[in-house]
């Protein structure tokens, strides 16, 4: 519910029953990407990247439930990452090219380097 409802001011998702709730802005999409999303792919992601892992937990004699537990370490240095790659698209941070340097990778004296996709 988390990823296609987000979260209250507790950090609990919000759980959508019907489509009369008022709670989450375009309802019908966000119904559509919870039914429709392969979360079995999405769950994998998450354990293959490490950012989630798997923890089973003995309840009894032959019982044991598996849960998810988040590795926080690995998901604030993903989300300190992502900072940091929208961070130096800013221009005052950009490198220029100076003359003794100049050509550099295809950029000419006094080009900013700017990233690929900003």
């Amino acid at each position: 519910d988390g990823f296609a409802n987000g979260v209250d001011s507790e950090w609990a998702p919000v759980v959508v029953e019907d489509k009369g709730s008022l709670r989450v802005t375009q309802l019908e999409k966000r119904m559509a990407f919870k039914d429709k999303a392969k979360w079995d792919f999405f769950q994998k992601l998450l354990i293959d990247a490490g950012l989630v892992e798997s923890k089973k937990t003995r309840t009894g004699l032959f019982k044991t439930v598996e849960r998810f537990v988040v590795n926080e370490k690995r998901v604030t240095s993903l989300l300190a990452l992502t900072a940091m790659h929208d961070i130096m698209k800013m221009s005052q941070l950009l490198p220029v090219v100076q003359p003794q340097h100049a050509p550099y990778h295809g950029y000419a004296a006094s080009n900013t380097i700017g990233d690929h996709d900003s």
